[in-house]
């Protein structure tokens, strides 16, 4: 499929790259849909990058070298960068292109929501009432933990100089001065404080949050090493206050509010502008 707009044309091969990626987001979605959506998207996607070129002139080289150090340094460094997409240093200057119209895009998306209201404080506290439902903090655990990396030539030494810890524990010894002297963990008491599932690796949650408070775990392994945990404390779920949220609540309704002014634009645009699709052509039977 191509799609003209404006006389700018998108060819197949970005069509069936969006394509691609609608489908990882809606993987229910029949063909039809997704392929509509994808075509949709590079309209309104196409009508937003012509706009960012006539709206804003031009990014100061500082903030494109910037952006262009971010996304190096998400890859680990300027040569796996370049190994990894298998660039040259003649490519730089592509990127870099690429990087000024991606700002530019953002530029513009700033100023067409610029003039959205912040929500007010009955709003706010209105969306908190209606959808209590959403706001209800996960059962959390506040533990604490010994880990010790097994000894690669003696691993077995290991696990026993964790067990003659796990004696003293239940004998008495305190916890967190056990963990200071025994692990490597650089948390002071190995103290990791309150948090719900999904902030620690699954084999470590299994554990501490089947204890109770008090509780000396087994010795158990994760990709870490092994450990001992204990539960200081534990928290059931329970209805977040509105102070708790109020900023996220604002967050959220701002941030509609602003998807909603683009896509009135965008709308707006596609009403206008001179859009041409060409299907491809389906072989005869």
């Amino acid at each position: 499929m191509k799609i003209t707009v404006n006389g700018e044309t998108v060819g197949d091969e970005v069509f069936q790259r969006e394509v691609q990626q609608v489908r990882q987001q809606n993987p229910d979605e029949q063909d039809e849909a997704v392929r509509e959506r994808a075509k949709q998207n590079i309209v309104e996607w196409t009508l937003i990058r012509q706009q960012a070129r006539e709206e804003v002139e031009s990014v100061p080289a500082k903030e494109i070298d910037a952006e262009f150090d971010k996304l190096v340094e998400r890859h680990g460094g300027r040569d796996q960068f370049f190994q990894r997409f298998n660039l040259t240093g003649s490519d730089e200057s592509r990127v870099k292109s690429d990087l000024e119209q991606n700002l530019k895009v953002q530029k513009f998306l700033e100023q067409l929501s610029a003039d959205v209201a912040q929500p007010d404080e009955d709003q706010i506290r209105s969306y908190y009432e209606e959808h209590k439902d959403r706001f209800t903090a996960p059962p959390e655990v506040h533990a604490a933990h010994i880990v010790c990396q097994p000894d690669r030539a003696n691993p077995e030494k290991t696990f026993n100089e964790m067990l003659d810890v796990r004696r003293q524990l239940r004998e008495g010894a305190d916890f967190a001065s056990m963990a200071d002297t025994h692990s490597s963990c650089e948390d002071a008491g190995g103290d990791l404080g309150y948090f719900a599932r999904g902030k620690m690796v699954p084999e470590f949650e299994t554990v501490v949050f089947s204890m109770e408070a008090g509780e000396i775990s087994p010795i158990f392994q994760t990709q870490f090493g092994w450990h001992i945990a204990t539960v200081h404390d534990r928290k059931a779920p329970r209805q977040m206050e509105f102070d708790e949220v109020r900023d996220r609540i604002t967050e959220s309704l701002l941030h509609d509010r602003k998807n909603d002014a683009i896509g009135e634009w965008v709308d707006a645009r596609k009403g206008e502008a001179d859009i041409r699709v060409e299907e491809d052509e389906k072989p005869e039977d």
